[in-house]
Protein backbone atom coordinates (compact mmCIF):
# COMPACT_ATOMS: atom_id res chain seq x y z
CA UNK A 1 0.00 0.00 0.00
CA UNK A 2 1.06 3.37 -0.67
CA UNK A 3 2.62 5.54 1.90
CA UNK A 4 0.50 8.89 1.97
CA UNK A 5 -0.55 9.30 5.17
CA UNK A 6 0.80 12.51 8.21
CA UNK A 7 0.83 11.52 11.47
CA UNK A 8 0.86 13.85 14.04
CA UNK A 9 1.87 13.22 17.68
CA UNK A 10 0.25 15.21 19.84
CA UNK A 11 -2.45 16.30 17.41
CA UNK A 12 -4.81 17.00 19.85
CA UNK A 13 -2.85 19.56 22.27
CA UNK A 14 -2.69 23.89 21.39
CA UNK A 15 -0.25 23.57 18.79
CA UNK A 16 -1.13 19.87 17.27
CA UNK A 17 -4.60 20.74 16.68
CA UNK A 18 -4.40 23.62 14.55
CA UNK A 19 -1.98 21.64 12.04
CA UNK A 20 -4.54 19.27 11.88
CA UNK A 21 -7.27 21.42 11.08
CA UNK A 22 -5.13 23.27 8.74
CA UNK A 23 -3.64 20.20 6.26
CA UNK A 24 -6.98 18.25 6.57
CA UNK A 25 -8.38 20.94 4.42
CA UNK A 26 -5.21 20.34 2.22
CA UNK A 27 -4.95 16.60 2.46
CA UNK A 28 -7.99 15.19 3.54
CA UNK A 29 -8.51 11.92 4.88
CA UNK A 30 -4.83 11.87 5.13
CA UNK A 31 -4.32 13.38 8.60
CA UNK A 32 -3.98 10.53 11.62
CA UNK A 33 -3.46 11.90 14.94
CA UNK A 34 -1.53 9.44 17.32
CA UNK A 35 -1.70 10.10 21.19
CA UNK A 36 -1.91 8.14 24.38
CA UNK A 37 -5.32 9.32 25.19
CA UNK A 38 -7.84 9.38 21.43
CA UNK A 39 -10.37 10.17 23.18
CA UNK A 40 -9.09 13.91 23.26
CA UNK A 41 -9.08 14.07 19.60
CA UNK A 42 -12.65 13.12 19.20
CA UNK A 43 -13.81 16.81 18.70
CA UNK A 44 -11.34 16.87 15.96
CA UNK A 45 -12.59 13.95 13.89
CA UNK A 46 -15.78 14.89 14.43
CA UNK A 47 -15.70 18.19 13.51
CA UNK A 48 -13.90 17.12 10.06
CA UNK A 49 -16.40 14.67 9.79
CA UNK A 50 -14.00 11.64 9.19
CA UNK A 51 -11.28 13.65 7.58
CA UNK A 52 -8.93 13.31 10.51
CA UNK A 53 -8.44 9.72 11.94
CA UNK A 54 -6.71 8.84 15.30
CA UNK A 55 -4.61 5.86 16.80
CA UNK A 56 -3.62 4.92 20.36
CA UNK A 57 0.08 5.57 20.49
CA UNK A 58 2.83 6.12 23.23
CA UNK A 59 5.89 7.32 21.40
CA UNK A 60 7.95 6.82 24.83
CA UNK A 61 7.23 3.05 24.58
CA UNK A 62 7.75 0.19 22.53
CA UNK A 63 5.85 -0.32 20.23
CA UNK A 64 4.53 -2.33 17.02
CA UNK A 65 6.13 -0.63 13.97
CA UNK A 66 4.04 -1.62 11.38
CA UNK A 67 1.56 1.06 12.59
CA UNK A 68 3.58 3.51 10.63
CA UNK A 69 3.45 0.98 7.26
CA UNK A 70 0.88 3.63 5.66
CA UNK A 71 3.05 6.93 6.80
CA UNK A 72 4.96 9.10 4.55
CA UNK A 73 5.47 11.76 7.00
CA UNK A 74 5.59 11.98 10.97
CA UNK A 75 4.93 15.68 12.86
CA UNK A 76 6.08 15.77 16.30
CA UNK A 77 4.23 17.68 18.84
CA UNK A 78 5.25 16.97 21.94
CA UNK A 79 8.37 16.34 24.02
CA UNK A 80 10.87 13.52 23.84
CA UNK A 81 13.80 12.62 25.90
CA UNK A 82 14.50 9.50 24.23
CA UNK A 83 15.33 9.28 19.94
CA UNK A 84 13.68 5.15 19.95
CA UNK A 85 10.82 6.91 18.15
CA UNK A 86 12.24 9.15 15.74
CA UNK A 87 14.81 5.67 14.56
CA UNK A 88 11.57 3.66 14.09
CA UNK A 89 10.82 6.52 11.66
CA UNK A 90 13.88 6.89 9.41
CA UNK A 91 14.49 2.85 9.52
CA UNK A 92 10.88 2.85 7.73
CA UNK A 93 12.44 5.66 5.19
CA UNK A 94 9.38 7.86 6.76
CA UNK A 95 10.21 12.13 6.54
CA UNK A 96 10.30 13.42 10.12
CA UNK A 97 9.81 17.25 11.59
CA UNK A 98 9.77 18.02 15.53
CA UNK A 99 9.01 21.41 16.87
CA UNK A 100 11.16 20.31 20.06
CA UNK A 101 12.86 23.57 21.62
CA UNK A 102 14.86 21.52 23.47
CA UNK A 103 18.77 22.02 22.51
CA UNK A 104 19.52 18.76 23.99
CA UNK A 105 17.22 16.50 22.32
CA UNK A 106 17.90 17.98 19.19
CA UNK A 107 21.15 17.17 19.48
CA UNK A 108 20.45 13.81 19.81
CA UNK A 109 18.31 13.68 16.67
CA UNK A 110 21.12 15.28 14.39
CA UNK A 111 23.44 12.48 15.42
CA UNK A 112 20.89 10.13 13.33
CA UNK A 113 21.55 12.28 10.42
CA UNK A 114 23.32 8.37 9.24
CA UNK A 115 20.62 6.64 9.91
CA UNK A 116 18.01 8.90 8.08
CA UNK A 117 19.91 8.94 4.70
CA UNK A 118 20.47 5.47 4.86
CA UNK A 119 16.98 4.74 4.67
CA UNK A 120 16.28 8.21 2.03
CA UNK A 121 14.79 9.82 5.12
CA UNK A 122 14.52 14.25 5.54
CA UNK A 123 13.55 15.70 8.89
CA UNK A 124 13.55 19.50 9.16
CA UNK A 125 13.86 20.58 13.18
CA UNK A 126 13.62 24.30 14.57
CA UNK A 127 9.92 24.75 13.70
CA UNK A 128 8.43 27.21 15.96
CA UNK A 129 9.12 30.52 16.96
CA UNK A 130 12.42 30.08 18.91
CA UNK A 131 13.75 27.76 17.88
CA UNK A 132 12.16 28.76 14.09
CA UNK A 133 11.25 32.38 13.15
CA UNK A 134 14.37 33.16 15.28
CA UNK A 135 16.27 30.84 12.68
CA UNK A 136 15.19 32.31 9.57
CA UNK A 137 15.88 35.89 10.56
CA UNK A 138 19.00 35.34 11.80
CA UNK A 139 19.84 33.46 8.13
CA UNK A 140 18.15 36.83 6.68
CA UNK A 141 20.63 39.15 8.40
CA UNK A 142 23.56 36.76 8.40
CA UNK A 143 23.29 37.02 4.31
CA UNK A 144 22.65 41.32 4.31
CA UNK A 145 26.19 41.59 6.35
CA UNK A 146 27.74 38.84 4.33
CA UNK A 147 29.25 37.46 7.49
CA UNK A 148 28.29 38.09 10.38
CA UNK A 149 30.73 38.38 13.79
CA UNK A 150 27.64 38.06 16.66
CA UNK A 151 24.48 37.82 16.75
CA UNK A 152 22.00 38.75 19.67
CA UNK A 153 18.27 37.24 19.43
CA UNK A 154 15.39 39.19 22.08
CA UNK A 155 12.60 37.34 22.27
CA UNK A 156 9.31 39.29 23.99
CA UNK A 157 6.43 36.67 24.96
CA UNK A 158 3.21 37.90 26.31
CA UNK A 159 1.52 36.65 28.55
CA UNK A 160 -2.05 37.18 27.75
CA UNK A 161 -1.58 34.77 25.41
CA UNK A 162 -2.74 31.33 25.92
CA UNK A 163 0.39 28.67 26.48
CA UNK A 164 -0.39 25.09 26.74
CA UNK A 165 0.93 23.39 29.79
CA UNK A 166 3.76 22.20 28.12
CA UNK A 167 5.34 24.90 27.09
CA UNK A 168 4.86 26.63 30.50
CA UNK A 169 6.66 23.74 31.94
CA UNK A 170 9.73 23.68 29.71
CA UNK A 171 10.27 27.54 30.23
CA UNK A 172 10.01 27.29 33.56
CA UNK A 173 12.73 24.30 33.58
CA UNK A 174 15.10 25.96 31.58
CA UNK A 175 14.32 28.87 33.88
CA UNK A 176 15.79 27.41 36.59
CA UNK A 177 18.80 25.77 35.15
CA UNK A 178 21.84 26.68 33.50
CA UNK A 179 23.49 26.45 31.09
CA UNK A 180 26.70 26.69 28.55
CA UNK A 181 27.15 29.34 25.71
CA UNK A 182 30.38 29.11 22.70
CA UNK A 183 31.63 32.07 22.31
CA UNK A 184 34.23 31.76 19.58
CA UNK A 185 36.07 28.53 21.12
CA UNK A 186 35.22 29.02 24.70
CA UNK A 187 32.40 27.30 26.27
CA UNK A 188 31.30 29.97 28.97
CA UNK A 189 28.59 29.24 31.48
CA UNK A 190 25.75 30.80 31.46
CA UNK A 191 22.75 31.67 34.30
CA UNK A 192 19.66 31.66 32.87
CA UNK A 193 17.60 35.22 33.43
CA UNK A 194 20.09 36.75 35.46
CA UNK A 195 22.10 39.20 32.54
CA UNK A 196 20.05 41.29 30.84
CA UNK A 197 20.17 43.70 27.73
CA UNK A 198 17.95 46.64 27.46
CA UNK A 199 16.27 46.31 24.16
CA UNK A 200 13.95 48.55 22.22
CA UNK A 201 11.04 46.96 20.75
CA UNK A 202 9.33 50.52 18.66
CA UNK A 203 7.00 52.40 19.97
CA UNK A 204 4.05 50.32 20.42
CA UNK A 205 6.13 48.04 22.49
CA UNK A 206 8.76 50.09 24.46
CA UNK A 207 11.96 49.33 25.92
CA UNK A 208 12.08 45.60 27.78
CA UNK A 209 15.21 43.79 29.27
CA UNK A 210 16.04 40.53 28.29
CA UNK A 211 17.76 37.99 29.94
CA UNK A 212 19.75 35.26 29.31
CA UNK A 213 17.98 31.83 28.00
CA UNK A 214 18.34 28.82 27.01
CA UNK A 215 17.08 28.47 23.43
CA UNK A 216 18.23 26.09 21.33
CA UNK A 217 18.75 28.33 18.43
CA UNK A 218 22.07 30.19 19.73
CA UNK A 219 23.35 26.76 19.96
CA UNK A 220 22.34 25.61 16.05
CA UNK A 221 22.95 28.84 14.27
CA UNK A 222 26.88 28.85 15.51
CA UNK A 223 26.90 25.38 13.43
CA UNK A 224 24.30 26.01 11.00
CA UNK A 225 25.85 29.34 10.20
CA UNK A 226 29.27 30.02 11.46
CA UNK A 227 28.36 32.74 13.66
CA UNK A 228 31.30 32.85 16.37
CA UNK A 229 29.00 34.28 18.90
CA UNK A 230 25.20 34.05 19.36
CA UNK A 231 23.21 34.97 22.38
CA UNK A 232 19.34 34.39 22.70
CA UNK A 233 17.74 36.43 25.52
CA UNK A 234 14.00 36.56 26.73
CA UNK A 235 11.07 38.61 28.54
CA UNK A 236 8.12 39.16 29.08
CA UNK A 237 5.49 41.80 27.76
CA UNK A 238 4.74 42.80 31.29
CA UNK A 239 8.29 44.54 32.29
CA UNK A 240 7.00 43.56 36.16
CA UNK A 241 6.44 40.13 35.28
CA UNK A 242 10.02 39.81 34.41
CA UNK A 243 11.80 41.48 36.88
CA UNK A 244 9.47 39.31 39.41
CA UNK A 245 11.18 36.62 37.68
CA UNK A 246 14.66 37.90 37.26
CA UNK A 247 14.30 38.54 41.14
CA UNK A 248 13.34 35.39 42.19
CA UNK A 249 16.03 33.93 40.23
CA UNK A 250 18.90 36.12 41.60
CA UNK A 251 17.96 35.82 44.86
CA UNK A 252 17.76 32.13 44.71
CA UNK A 253 14.01 32.23 45.83
CA UNK A 254 12.94 29.84 43.10
CA UNK A 255 14.32 27.28 44.30
CA UNK A 256 12.15 27.42 47.30
CA UNK A 257 9.07 26.71 44.80
CA UNK A 258 7.75 23.37 43.20
CA UNK A 259 8.08 23.01 39.41
CA UNK A 260 4.86 22.23 39.57
CA UNK A 261 3.46 25.23 41.14
CA UNK A 262 5.63 27.37 39.33
CA UNK A 263 3.74 26.13 36.33
CA UNK A 264 0.41 26.72 37.53
CA UNK A 265 1.23 30.14 38.05
CA UNK A 266 2.59 30.82 35.07
CA UNK A 267 -0.65 29.02 33.71
CA UNK A 268 -2.97 31.24 35.73
CA UNK A 269 -1.09 34.53 34.22
CA UNK A 270 -3.19 36.32 31.90
CA UNK A 271 -2.29 39.84 31.74
CA UNK A 272 -1.40 42.19 28.69
CA UNK A 273 -2.06 41.03 25.02
CA UNK A 274 -1.53 37.85 23.12
CA UNK A 275 1.15 38.83 21.20
CA UNK A 276 5.10 38.11 20.66
CA UNK A 277 7.90 40.04 19.45
CA UNK A 278 11.57 38.80 17.89
CA UNK A 279 14.24 41.36 17.25
CA UNK A 280 17.53 40.16 15.81
CA UNK A 281 20.68 42.17 15.67
CA UNK A 282 23.80 41.10 13.57
CA UNK A 283 27.42 42.50 13.30
CA UNK A 284 29.80 41.82 11.30
CA UNK A 285 34.22 42.30 12.34
CA UNK A 286 33.96 46.04 10.56
CA UNK A 287 31.40 46.97 12.90
CA UNK A 288 28.41 47.32 10.42
CA UNK A 289 24.89 46.10 12.05
CA UNK A 290 21.83 44.50 10.22
CA UNK A 291 18.69 43.83 12.10
CA UNK A 292 15.32 42.74 11.69
CA UNK A 293 12.18 42.78 13.87
CA UNK A 294 9.27 41.06 13.50
CA UNK A 295 5.90 40.85 16.04
CA UNK A 296 2.54 39.21 16.09
CA UNK A 297 -0.12 37.26 17.70
CA UNK A 298 -0.83 33.78 18.96
CA UNK A 299 2.43 32.14 19.23
CA UNK A 300 0.84 28.41 18.90
CA UNK A 301 -0.72 29.96 15.92
CA UNK A 302 2.43 30.90 14.22
CA UNK A 303 4.42 27.68 15.02
CA UNK A 304 1.52 25.61 13.50
CA UNK A 305 1.38 27.40 10.57
CA UNK A 306 4.97 27.30 10.16
CA UNK A 307 5.04 23.23 10.83
CA UNK A 308 2.30 23.20 7.67
CA UNK A 309 4.31 24.78 5.64
CA UNK A 310 7.11 22.43 5.81
CA UNK A 311 4.71 19.81 6.24
CA UNK A 312 3.07 20.44 2.65
CA UNK A 313 6.51 21.70 1.17
CA UNK A 314 8.26 17.97 2.10
CA UNK A 315 4.93 16.26 1.22
CA UNK A 316 4.66 17.19 -2.01
CA UNK A 317 8.59 17.41 -3.11
CA UNK A 318 11.93 15.37 -2.00
CA UNK A 319 14.53 17.41 0.11
CA UNK A 320 17.92 16.46 0.76
CA UNK A 321 17.97 13.32 2.86
CA UNK A 322 19.27 13.92 6.33
CA UNK A 323 18.79 15.91 9.20
CA UNK A 324 18.50 19.41 9.16
CA UNK A 325 17.77 22.42 10.98
CA UNK A 326 15.15 24.98 8.98
CA UNK A 327 17.32 27.86 8.24
CA UNK A 328 19.27 24.83 6.08
CA UNK A 329 16.39 23.83 4.02
CA UNK A 330 14.28 27.20 3.75
CA UNK A 331 14.21 30.98 3.70
CA UNK A 332 12.60 33.47 5.63
CA UNK A 333 11.32 35.04 2.10
CA UNK A 334 9.78 31.76 1.70
CA UNK A 335 8.17 31.35 4.72
CA UNK A 336 6.87 34.76 5.51
CA UNK A 337 4.01 34.77 3.25
CA UNK A 338 3.05 31.88 4.72
CA UNK A 339 2.97 33.71 7.99
CA UNK A 340 1.59 36.95 7.21
CA UNK A 341 -1.38 36.71 9.21
CA UNK A 342 -0.38 35.93 11.82
CA UNK A 343 3.51 37.63 11.70
CA UNK A 344 4.28 41.52 11.00
CA UNK A 345 7.97 42.90 10.00
CA UNK A 346 8.51 46.27 11.50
Amino acid sequence: MERDQILVVGGYGQVGSIICRQLARIYPGKICIAGRDIEKAQHLINESNGSIQAISLDIHKPFDVSILQNVKQVIVCVEQQHTQFVEACFQQGIDYIDISASHMFLQKIEQLTGMAQEHNASATLSIGLAPGVTNLLAKHVQQKLGCAEELSIYIMLGLGDSHGKAAINWTVNETLRNFYRLEGNERVPVKSFIEGSKIYFGKKLGWHTAYDFNFADQHVLQQTLSIPVVKTQLCFDSNLITSAVHLLKKTKLIYCMPVQLLTLLFSRIHIGQPKFAVKVIGRDRDGKIEEIQVSGKKEASATAIMACFISQSMYESKYPTGVHHIEQLFSWEEIHPFLASEISIS
